[in-house]
């Protein structure tokens, strides 16, 4: 990421409202790109590179967060992304869990603009020290 933009994220999450509400959040900060499903997510991740990959985990017909990051960590310029996991699973298990299947970070729903954006930073801050 070049000092003079604004970091990109890819979001993957299935619900309209959800969906809205995180781009409306995130759009001054950010270069936002939203995705609806995993399909949609591979297509636009197959020509660009991100920042952060912020993925919600019941993404809804039987798809997951979980699998669509082990898929998008295939991709090299994707392998060392840090990922944010947003979710509703909010038990200690679950994070716990999430962290062990490779993300980075996570945060529970329903979850503050602040406590949202401060996530990211966090994940952005915490990758850009360890390159």
């Amino acid at each position: 990421m070049k000092h003079d933009q604004k970091p990109s994220i890819l979001t993957v999450e299935d619900n309209d409202h959800t969906r809205q509400l995180v781009s409306y959040w995130l759009k001054d900060a950010f270069n936002v790109h939203m995705a609806t499903n995993p399909e949609e997510a591979l297509s636009i991740a197959k020509n660009q590179a991100f920042d952060l990959l912020m993925l919600d985990i019941n993404l809804g017909r039987g798809h997951n967060g979980v699998n669509l990051l082990h898929t998008l960590r295939k991709q090299p310029a994707l392998s060392r992304t840090p990922a944010l996991a947003f979710t509703a699973y909010a038990m200690p298990s679950d994070r716990k869990r999430l962290l062990d299947e490779g993300f980075n970070h996570y945060v529970s729903k329903p979850f503050t603009k602040m406590e949202l954006h401060k996530a990211i930073e966090t994940a952005l801050t915490q990758t850009s020290l360890a390159a």
